[in-house]
């Protein structure tokens, strides 16, 4: 930004005070070399930005945490699953006992209009009761391998991956913003190095010198005119 600026202040201000004369330019004078060649290298520079390396990274995070929340979501629906099998289980089994027993349910007036026994709505029922058994173990078992792999593997797994990932992109965005800071450094010398630039500090120093001894001139001819009054 600041380059721009003072590249539009040579090209049009610096221009008018020395009648176009493009001699006078220093960020703008393409017999600078070094000074050009340092512009390009810094301009290649600013192609690899900081910011995006971490937008990108963080987009990464994002995901993989959702991917990581998805899995325990998925553990909690096993968990539900079971939680339902369970429940149809004890309603078959309390059904089950009431068409023992003799009693009207709403499977006894089902079966009554299905035309079905006794002894067959029993053994439907004893069927259900079985195969929720069977389900309740195999999602117990699902259930208790997402928990471990998740408990013992994948959390600590992710856990440090993160903290690795996160020094890696520390590493990358130092690295970068180092490289910069070089470039930038780099450029100012080539302009520092410039003999306009030399010219301009040497006289400048010359009138700060003069100037000086000027007005240690004046201060002591006040200390004795004052010192004649009194």
């Amino acid at each position: 930004m600041n380059t721009m600026l003072l590249s539009e202040y040579e090209k049009h201000v610096l221009m008018e005070y020395n009648s176009q004369n493009d001699q006078k330019n220093i960020i703008n004078d393409g017999s600078n070399f070094k000074l050009h060649k340092s512009a390009e290298t810094l301009k290649d520079a600013n192609n690899v930005n900081s910011i995006e390396l971490i937008y990108y990274w963080i987009k990464e995070e994002d995901r993989e945490i959702k991917a990581l929340l998805e899995a325990i979501h998925g553990r909690d629906k096993v968990e539900a699953h079971i939680k339902k099998t369970q429940e149809k289980q004890r309603s078959d089994t309390s059904e089950m006992q009431n068409v023992l027993a003799g009693k009207f349910s709403k499977s006894t007036i089902t079966a009554f209009f299905k035309q079905q026994s006794k002894d067959q709505q029993v053994s439907k029922m004893e069927a259900s009761i079985s195969q929720a058994q069977k389900d309740i173990e195999s999602l117990n078992m699902l259930h208790d391998m997402i928990t471990l792999i998740l408990a013992y593997d994948q959390i600590d797994v992710f856990k440090r991956d993160k903290t690795d990932r996160y020094y890696q992109i520390l590493k990358k965005v130092a690295g970068v913003e180092l490289g910069h800071v070089e470039q930038i450094k780099t450029y100012w010398e080539a302009i520092m190095s410039s003999d306009k630039i030399q010219e301009a500090s040497d006289f400048n120093e010359k009138n700060l010198l003069m100037e000086s001894q000027a007005l240690e001139d004046d201060d002591h001819k006040h200390q004795g005119d004052h010192e004649e009054e009194q």
